[in-house]
């Protein structure tokens, strides 16, 4: 299980964040990779969905950068400090990073920063693929 500096939970959530100011669901993995690997990750900024009415091309763009990009590979799986792609609203444009014991720790707008098992109704069969840093 991954331990998780108790700041980390109280970060605002905020379209296009990746620093300790805010974050959205990826600006989340790119603090944690860093924060807990050393890891930079890329920070893809053009990749955000400022509204619902967006999610397609954010979720097509989400797609092309994890295709595209060579840190990931998609696994079968899951451990801790996987990247985890879901569904929302059909489309895979959703993303969170597993802690261990069926749990991923994501944000969103509706909530901020938490902690979910993906294995639970909610989120299991919403679960576009897993990814692990090479």
């Amino acid at each position: 299980m991954i331990e998780i500096p108790t700041w980390v939970h109280i970060l605002p959530y905020v379209v296009g964040g990746r620093s300790r100011d805010g974050v959205d669901c990826w600006g989340l993995v790119v603090i944690l990779y860093k924060e807990i690997y050393d890891q930079d990750v890329p920070e893809y900024p053009h990749v955000l969905m400022p509204n619902l009415d967006d999610s397609r091309r954010a979720s097509r763009e989400m797609l092309l950068e994890l295709n595209r990009q060579t840190l990931f590979h998609q696994v079968d799986k899951p451990q801790a400090g996987d990247v985890i792609l879901l569904n929302v609203l059909g489309d895979p444009l959703h993303i969170g990073v597993i802690l261990g014991d069926n749990t991923m720790i994501h944000t969103g707008r509706s909530h901020g920063v938490v902690i979910e098992n993906y294995m639970e109704t909610k989120w299991k069969s919403k679960i576009a693929g897993i990814y692990r840093i090479k």
